[in-house]
């Protein structure tokens, strides 16, 4: 089963076809420590940009049917709440010129950030930003304290 879609926007083309089987005994022992495995998938995408074009190849296990437009929808909204998340820490935490690179930190302190982010997002007044927020935070510590450590 295959199933593809083109997207236009932002000066490229892209072209996504997700084509899925059903997960079987050709999988041999791999599917012992699976047991929830039902399909195997795969998802190339090519992407043109001003006449340049590029073409990529993922592929994904699911406990999902083999439905190859419900596991393109589901692995491209992985991807949108994936970019989002990354641009929210790069607008809040300027996260993508953060240059600690020894050891365990870089791991360590990007966890850190995702979980201060959560609950930043969590926490923060409705009809304001989570950046507005932090900012206030740091001018008003009586805000932080009301919104950020509260139980």
């Amino acid at each position: 089963m295959a199933w593809s879609y083109v997207e236009k926007g932002h000066g490229r083309i892209e072209t996504r076809e997700c084509t899925c089987i059903l997960a079987g005994p050709w999988l041999g022992h791999v599917i012992e420590g699976w047991t929830k495995l039902t399909s195997v998938a795969r998802l190339v995408s090519t992407r043109e940009i001003k006449g340049k074009t590029t073409t990529s190849t993922q592929y994904y296990i699911s406990s999902l049917p083999p439905d190859a437009r419900e596991i393109g929808r589901a692995v491209r909204e992985h991807w949108r709440i994936e970019n989002t998340l990354h641009w929210s820490l790069d607008v809040v935490f300027k996260e993508d010129s953060i240059r600690i690179r020894k050891d365990n930190s870089p791991e360590n302190l990007a966890i850190i950030r995702r979980i201060a982010f959560s609950l930043a997002k969590e926490r923060t007044p409705q009809k304001m930003t989570t950046k507005r927020a932090q900012l206030r935070s740091i001018l008003n510590p009586k805000f932080a304290e009301e919104h950020f450590f509260k139980n």
